[in-house]
């Protein structure tokens, strides 16, 4: 024990009476009778006597109201004649002006060795801030109370998923029905989170929980996507889910949960996949056709879409024409019938389509000119209004081109040299001081008077928490057992330091307010002062209205202080309650995933907004808070909604609707939004309707998609319609020409038959002539004639095919002979090229000999036709297995890949300028891969624009 320790305590010892008249609390001493004998200054003051007037004068129920004198005689009194002390006795004094002090007392009773009571010692504190304490006390309570109801109800009414997880487990705490309504028949509630939805083991979903739960930063997450079961015994189904996880903390603030706003979006998701899907189907369809096929949209027909074939047709890249105005692609329509037959299609949504018409195209600065079978077919919106065209054609530049080169034909059957000219030219696409302090104490009080015993009775049976120390350093004299419950640090505290007792205050100010009182001599006093205090190794959170009173000596020095407490956490915790409950109803506003804010008072003036809520409205934040809501937004008004906020506010009834469309001016401009919204009635802590909590989902989306899906089968079923009929129309048109070239071919191949067995005559005649021009002329006629009979047998085959009348008459033969006949056959025809043959083996296959050798012959043919004068055309001959592989490679043109897919197609020729005095009617290799097919082989093309082309097929031996 320090010498100033031992100093001090003397002092206190030698003089109690200091002590007991500085304390800040009523000390009253009065006998069995009632009479007071001693009171200190504190109570006098409280009452406005003086001690002569009191002492052996007044009795103790004289000080008493009315309710006080009757409590004193049946309860009090009797009391006292027992042993120990009362406590917590609430009382009422009356001043010497009649005004009341309310009081908090302790007694002791004091008697002698036969048990007589001699007298009562009584410790007085003012209650009135108890009182009011515990008035506050219930007030928040209850506020408290109903907050967490209005809260709980506010949950329970959202049109969006709500519940809590507690602790690290996720424990389902609370949820409100559409939380429940995810998962029907699924039982959660008291549940940990993998225990009830045992699916989200392993999902992304769970560790997104832990880091919130453990990091305390918010999470939102925009259509997740999250495999989950509906029911029990349902499939696990990818669902999709708008969500925010925001941390939930306890009244330390501590995290200890999570709340989960969720909506789910799967149905939404879902449908714009399906818009999307609609729409690549469109694209699809059109991408596919067989025909030229384009959308055109607007007054301006702009090219929303266009296939490969339209672009072919124009002599264009996609690029150049998608999302472009069909004048600015092609400014050469201005003066053609075309834009103003779509412009009537627009104005009378009449669909118009011809059969043949001219179109005359600018390419390579060259004007061509083309034929084409079109079909305007007119796109309407849901009002009705046109809004676009489909666009469908064919280009038929080659059959027309070949009928009339036909009609030429039979029609002057001149010389078939000047037939075949005319034709070409027509083709072209982180204890001992205890022991010496005790024993020192004790022998120093065994030298107090009785006076100070009683004093520490008194002091020990005060109904609230008091503690001397003396000091610099602060060391207990005095602690009554309210206060080291309060520490919670056992009862070993006499004698030892407030700072050795409680080191964990060293933080929290109170050492310096100590050390300040009892350096200055000027009492502190705090309300509602929170200290954390370790209780048996654990932080625990209160809260105290204490003082720090200055003790004085005879000199009039500070030799230590009183502390004296009133323990107000409950109070406290319950006003942080109500706060976190509005903190948590702002929190939760601002950060739902749903539009939400809350009108205040008849004119609806907006309290709070959240994002969500002010994006919707297309306005600035600071223009719409605090501001009625029709003043805010005048743009909403006479669309209902007055009426329906009035009925709300009125009646208490909440308000509810689905798909509402809503006018409103956003960002400068007007915009209707449609809205799946709840209006609930906004009650205070008493019940009362102060205003409205608005909750929207902007479901603009979902039904403009579904609109969208409704717009989009209409068209795609249009287009089908229209397609079925161009293909009916096409097909229609393609017998009528199949059948007109029939009927050509066989009118023309008989008088070529007569011809060729006149040049067959005249050659035999004029074999031994010596005019050498004759027998020239005879060779060229007969040539042509073949070239002639090649061609008619052409369109025959094709007939045939169409008909189903070729017939393939199979036998074996040496293949590799086959090759070098037709190799020999059109070497004869020209001089310019060199068909060179790779080695070849003998191989036999079982075939149509003449079939092949006209696919052969067709191939060579074009390959001399199709490259320049003095360059060497390749062929090979090769075995594959089960297959032999020919391959004829020429060093000509070349083909865009455009064409290379579509070379084997009937009637179809390379479109440009090298091709245009090229003759043909693109019969040739259609009809060769047809063969190529009856026989179970294939047949390919490869080449590049410039750098000749290889054309393939194989057969099965």
């Amino acid at each position: 024990m320090s010498d100033e320790f031992k100093d001090n305590l003397l002092k206190a010892a030698m003089d109690p009476g200091r002590l007991y008249h500085q304390a800040p609390c009523g000390y009253v001493t009065f006998t069995a009778n009632g009479t007071i004998i001693r009171i200190n200054h504190t109570l006098l003051n409280w009452l406005g006597y003086t001690a002569e007037e009191v002492t052996g004068k007044m009795k103790f129920s004289e000080l008493l109201s009315k309710g006080g004198q009757v409590h004193y005689e049946m309860f009090f009194r009797p009391m006292l004649n027992l042993s120990g002390s009362v406590k917590e006795l609430s009382y009422e004094l009356l001043t010497r002006t009649g005004e009341i002090v309310h009081v908090l007392l302790g007694a002791v009773s004091v008697k002698d060795d036969d048990g007589q009571l001699l007298a009562v010692d009584c410790i007085l504190t003012d209650n009135t801030d108890r009182k009011r304490y515990e008035q506050e006390l219930l007030l928040a309570r209850k506020q408290a109370e109903k907050e967490r109801e209005r809260l709980s109800q506010f949950f329970m009414q959202m049109p969006a998923g709500i519940c809590v997880l507690d602790g690290p487990e996720f424990v389902f705490e609370f949820i409100n029905p559409l939380y429940q309504q995810l998962f029907p028949g699924r039982h959660l509630l008291g549940r940990p989170l993998l225990d009830a939805l045992p699916e989200l083991k392993g999902q992304e979903i769970s560790g997104i929980l832990q880091d919130v739960y453990q990091t305390g930063r918010m999470f939102e997450g925009k259509e997740l996507l999250v495999p989950l079961r509906r029911t029990p015994d349902s499939p696990i189904e990818d669902r999709y889910f708008n969500f925010i996880y925001q941390p939930r903390t306890n009244d330390h603030d501590i995290i200890d949960g999570v709340m989960v706003f969720v909506i789910e979006v799967t149905d939404m998701v879902y449908a714009r996949e399906q818009v999307q899907q609609s729409e690549r189907s469109l694209r699809t369809l059109i991408m596919t056709a067989h025909y030229a096929l384009m959308i055109l949209q607007g007054p301006d027909f702009v090219v929303e879409i266009a296939n490969q074939q339209l672009a072919a047709l124009w002599n264009k890249s996609l690029p150049e024409i998608t999302g472009r105005k069909l004048l600015d692609i092609l400014p050469e329509l201005s003066d053609q019938p075309f834009p103003e037959l779509l412009r009537n299609v627009m104005r009378t949504g009449k669909p118009y389509g011809q059969q043949e018409e001219a179109l005359r195209l600018t390419i390579d600065n060259q004007e061509q000119l083309k034929y084409v079978s079109f079909y305007y077919d007119p796109i309407t919106g849901e009002d009705g209004v046109v809004t676009g065209v489909i666009v469908a054609a064919e280009d038929i530049t080659s059959q027309v081109s070949a009928r009339k080169a036909l009609e030429v034909s039979y029609g002057e059957q001149q010389s078939l040299n000047e037939e075949l000219a005319a034709m070409n030219e027509e083709l072209g696409t982180t204890n001992e001081e205890l022991n010496l302090t005790q024993l020192n104490l004790r022998e120093m009080i065994a030298n107090f008077e009785e006076s100070e015993s009683r004093l520490r009775s008194v002091v020990e049976s005060a109904p609230f928490p008091i503690g001397v120390y003396i000091g610099a350093d602060m060391k207990i004299l005095l602690a009554n057992q309210n206060i080291i419950d309060v520490w919670g640090k056992g009862n070993d505290v006499i004698g030892r330091s407030y700072k050795e007792i409680l080191p964990e205050l060293e933080n929290q100010e109170i050492f310096s307010q100590l050390d300040t009182v009892f350096k200055t001599g000027e009492p502190f006093h705090a309300r509602n002062q929170r200290v954390d205090i370790l209780v048996d190794g654990e932080q625990q959170i209160y809260y105290f209205n204490y003082s720090f009173t200055p003790l004085f000596d005879a000199a009039g020095n500070v030799y230590g202080v009183m502390n004296t407490a009133a323990d107000v956490t409950d109070l406290n915790v319950a006003k942080h309650a109500v706060e976190r409950n509005e903190k948590n109803l702002n929190e939760m506003i601002l950060q739902a995933p749903v539009a939400m804010c809350i009108l205040v008072g008849p004119e609806h003036v907006i309290k709070v907004a959240n994002r969500l809520m002010v994006e919707l409205w297309g306005k600035r934040i600071e223009n719409v808070l605090n501001r009625p809501v029709f003043e805010a937004l005048p743009d909403a008004r006479n669309q209902g909604l007055e009426e329906v906020m009035a009925a709300v506010y009125n009646t208490g009834v909440a308000f509810t609707t689905s798909e509402m469309p809503v006018t409103l001016l956003r960002n400068g401009k007007e915009d209707v939004v449609y809205q799946n919204f709840v209006y609930e009635p906004f009650k205070n802590s008493e019940g009362f309707i102060i205003g409205i909590i608005a909750i929207t989902i902007d479901v603009t989306e979902q039904v403009v998609a579904r609109q969208r899906i409704e717009e989009s089968e209409k068209e795609l079923l249009t287009t089908k319609n229209r397609l079925e009929e161009e293909l009916e129309a096409g097909k229609k048109v393609q017998r009528q020409k199949d059948g007109f070239i029939g009927m050509a071919s066989h009118e023309l191949k008989t008088p070529l038959t007569s011809l060729n067995a006149i040049i067959q005559v005249a050659n035999a005649k004029l074999r031994h002539s010596p005019d050498p021009f004759l027998k020239g002329a005879m060779e060229k006629a007969n040539l042509q004639v073949k070239r002639m009979t090649d061609l008619i047998n052409g369109f025959l085959n094709i007939s045939r095919l169409e008909s189903g009348k070729m017939i393939v008459e199979k036998q074996r033969f040496n293949f590799d002979n086959l090759i070098r006949e037709m190799i020999d056959e059109v070497q004869l025809t020209t001089n310019a090229h060199a068909i060179k043959l790779a080695a070849c083996n003998e191989i036999e296959i079982v075939a149509d000999r003449n079939k092949i050798g006209s696919v052969l012959s067709n191939l060579l043919s074009n390959a001399v036709k199709y490259s320049p004068k003095h360059t060497d055309i390749d062929v090979s001959c090769t075995l594959k297995g089960e297959y032999v592989m020919v391959s004829v490679k020429d060093k000509g043109m070349g083909m865009r890949l455009d064409d290379l897919e579509k070379i084997f197609d009937r009637y179809y020729r390379v479109d440009s300028a090298d091709t245009q005095h090229i003759a043909g009617f693109g019969i040739g290799l259609y009809v060769s891969a047809e063969i190529v097919k009856q026989h179970n082989g294939r047949i390919w093309a490869e080449s590049e624009l410039g750098h000749g082309s290889t054309f393939y097929f194989e057969l099965p031996l």
